[in-house]
């Protein structure tokens, strides 16, 4: 029996490596790594959602929003639970934005109501309502948080502001 339990420690182990390296290349600025790391993934485990938001991360973050999107609507299609549910409509939302497709965008939204209980992801729920219009770009950038706090939103706010066509 203790055999068996430490082969699923092991099993369940391997996929929350692999995010930590991916999340570790994405945080890098390795896109490059981090698709290698999810594709790899993929082959051996093409449902993994983690692996999905890692390719899709490194292909939005080259410009290859299309690709996003695939790996995004994989995701989205598990109905995954309120953390990468939040985490992956967010990134869902700003790369229909990018493809121009903003009606796609605010459907993606409609189910993103505020009070949700969203415990690590919270930031990313703020840029979600703030893409809603439900809270306004300066609010996210108020100061006082953590400095990866402030990276996420920021980067929400600068990116919202790009594909509303403001570029200055």
């Amino acid at each position: 029996m203790e055999l068996n339990w430490m082969v699923w420690v092991l099993a369940l182990g391997v996929p929350l490596a692999h995010a930590d390296e991916c999340n570790n290349a994405l945080a890098a600025f390795d896109y490059a790594q981090a698709s290698q790391l999810a594709q790899a993934q993929l082959v051996a485990a093409p449902a993994d959602p983690v692996a999905r938001m890692c390719a899709a991360r490194a292909a939005y973050e080259t410009g290859h929003f299309a690709d996003a999107l695939q790996h995004l609507r994989a995701v989205e299609q598990q109905r995954p639970q309120v953390e990468l549910r939040t985490y992956a409509y967010n990134w869902l939302t700003v790369t229909l934005r990018r493809l121009g497709r903003a009606e796609d965008a605010a459907k993606v939204l409609e189910p993103i109501v505020p009070g949700m209980k969203v415990k690590d992801d919270q930031q990313y729920y703020d840029r979600l309502m703030m893409y809603k219009g439900a809270k306004k770009p300066e609010e996210l950038l108020a100061p006082g948080r953590d400095p990866v706090s402030e990276a996420t939103l920021a980067y929400g706010v600068a990116n919202w502001h790009l594909y509303n066509g403001r570029k200055d």
